[in-house]
């Protein structure tokens, strides 16, 4: 351990509660931005109607739940797979192999993050190798197929 070289940061060197705060964060900026324009357009055309304080309620009241509800159902998918698994993220020890190397799988993907280990994948397709004979000789194809 005496290698003091400086090595790139990557989302791999993040704790899962990073990257389920940092999946959620660009949407949750673009939510506030609305919500900001929206309240501003209310206070300047409707200061003293009901309805005015109503739409700014709703606007922030909806703020969390869709910036951050498929980060979170994601982080559930996670919390679920290491569960099932018994191998959890904070345990792993590849920094220094290559993303293709790499036990876990994780990319940003549709508001939320995708987070997958080998073991689980493997766990769930159950990839396998059957050979089919055709009913004319000497032809033999070979077929692939996924246990789901």
């Amino acid at each position: 351990m005496g290698n003091n070289e400086k090595r790139e940061k990557t989302i791999y060197d993040k704790s899962l509660f990073k990257i389920f705060f940092w999946s959620g964060f660009p949407m949750f900026m673009i939510l506030l931005f609305a919500c900001v324009v929206i309240s501003g357009i209310v206070f300047l055309y409707r200061r003293s109607d009901p309805e005015g304080v109503k739409i700014i309620i709703f606007c922030l009241a909806v703020l969390i739940p869709f910036s951050y509800g498929i980060p979170f159902i994601s982080l559930l998918k996670a919390w679920k797979q290491q569960y099932k698994i018994g191998v959890y993220w904070k345990d792993r020890t590849d920094y220094h192999l290559p993303e293709w190397q790499r036990e876990w799988y994780l990319t940003y993907d549709r508001g939320g993050f995708i987070l997958c280990h080998r073991n689980y994948i493997k766990q769930i397709i159950g990839c396998g190798k059957k050979q089919r004979l055709q009913n004319m000789p000497g032809e033999k194809f070979i077929m692939w197929y996924l246990k789901i």
